[in-house]
Order: structure tokens, then C-alpha cells, then sequence
């Protein structure tokens, strides 16, 4: 099975698959907003 690419609204958590719209359907957050689920899962460090 091939997996879609899967982004997030950073704004809103939207999911979409296979897609990166150019603006959030609910926040109306640009294209630029957008994340990877696969960044979204990541854990980053706060640097402390």
C-alpha cells in the first residue's frame, strides 16, 4: 500500500491527505503554515 503524504495545520491541527492546500479550510492559515505529520510527530528540544 503507498501512504499519502499527510500535512498539519500548524494553526489548527487540520490534517490533510495528499494535498497541501494553499490556505487552511478552518483557520485560513497559508500554505506556508503547513507541516509535515511525520514533523508533527517529531519531538524537538526547547533548549534548555
Amino acid at each position: 500500500m503507498n501512504a499519502l503524504e499527510q500535512y498539519v495545520c500548524t494553526e489548527c491541527g487540520y490534517n490533510m491527505a495528499g494535498y497541501l492546500p494553499d490556505n487552511c479550510p478552518f483557520s485560513e492559515a497559508s500554505k506556508d503554515k503547513f507541516i509535515t505529520s511525520q514533523e508533527f510527530t517529531t519531538p524537538h528540544s526547547r533548549g534548555r
